[in-house]
């Protein structure tokens, strides 16, 4: 008998990155955190309507950071992402790591991304200037926004 799965269950994403052999140390890949659809769970941040801007970019503001302090608890590579609002309001992140110590990574920060959404994907000559689009294609929203409220569009490992 094949058992039917509750249509009302929330379907949950999987974690993808490339796996441990198939990486090279010091490499740039492409990278996606979606820390608000975690999952089975709650995420970091909350897509509530605010009453008005103030109270909306305030909320947007500190998912902002919350999503910058919990990637900059990785150690074992660097980062540089950029935010996204999904169409159906959802707050993430797409842009670039290199893990420097591939072993301590896996051991160590994977961890801390397999709590949440996350993409970890191979860049090349062909899909870099698709990609590099990809990450930048709501710059003309959030760059501004950004620099109404003194914060960095760019958001990237501690140096």
């Amino acid at each position: 008998m094949v058992e039917k799965k509750n249509p009302q269950q929330p379907k949950h994403q999987k974690n993808q990155g490339i796996n441990m052999e198939s990486m090279a140390p010091d490499t740039i890949y492409a990278f996606t955190f979606n820390p608000i659809d975690t999952r089975g769970q709650a995420g970091i941040g909350s897509r509530m309507i605010q009453k008005n801007e103030t109270e909306t970019d305030r909320v947007l503001l500190e998912q902002l950071d919350v999503i910058k302090n919990y990637l900059r608890k990785m150690k074992f590579c660097s980062f540089e992402v950029y935010p996204e609002l999904s169409k159906n309001g959802r707050l993430h992140v797409h842009g670039f790591i290199m893990v420097h110590n591939i072993l301590q990574f896996y051991y160590h920060d994977l961890h801390l991304l397999n709590q949440y959404v996350y993409e970890i994907d191979t860049i090349n000559e062909e899909t870099k200037d698709t990609y590099d689009k990809y990450v930048f294609k709501q710059k003309s929203i959030w760059l501004p926004f950004c620099e109404k409220h003194g914060y960095s569009y760019k958001i990237e490992s501690k140096k």
